[in-house]
């Protein structure tokens, strides 16, 4: 089983291989999320609670399922409790699910400025189900909040698991 891999990175993420293979470079990306936000990101001064990333800036991630939300749990557990982009722009995320052989799937997860992120497509990235016109993310579990990570992580697995898959 691969291991999770979390950064934050301005490059062009609308092709979702280019954006997988940036997730999975070893000077790119780290093993937890907190990690990411040391190198390339910031606590918010208003919000010691809150991490930042750059507006122009995709914060990747990718994963099996149960990996993601263990990072979310780290993280929350860490203070890193809302994710947000500095100027506090609402916040998009787009995914695909990725087949990676040996009854592997991962997940790769960009999220960022809601008109920065590419756009959906038929053979490319997709748009979380779950809408919210929130400017932050939640790192906590909870199915209450449509703004919280670990649920929308579970859903796209949930609602997407036998439907469209990209070949890596």
């Amino acid at each position: 089983m691969g291991k999770p891999a979390f950064c934050i990175i301005a490059d062009d993420v609308s092709y979702p291989r280019v954006a997988k293979d940036f997730a999975r470079h070893p000077s790119l990306s780290f093993s937890r999320l907190a990690e990411a936000f040391e190198r390339d990101g910031s606590r918010d001064p208003a919000n010691g609670e809150c991490y930042t990333f750059p507006d122009g800036s995709s914060l990747l991630m990718i994963g099996q399922t149960k990996q993601l939300e263990d990072a979310c749990k780290e993280a929350d557990e860490a203070g890193i409790r809302r994710i947000a982009t500095q100027s506090h722009r609402v916040m998009g995320l787009r995914f695909v699910r990725l087949d990676v052989g040996w009854d592997e799937t991962n997940t790769l997860i960009a999220i960022g400025a809601k008109d920065l992120l590419p756009v959906w497509s038929p053979d490319g990235w997709r748009e979380h189900k779950r809408p919210w016109e929130e400017d932050y993310l939640l790192t906590a579990d909870r199915v209450d909040a449509i703004y919280s990570l670990p649920p929308m992580i579970r859903g796209m697995k949930d609602f997407w698991d036998e439907g469209w898959f990209m070949k890596t």
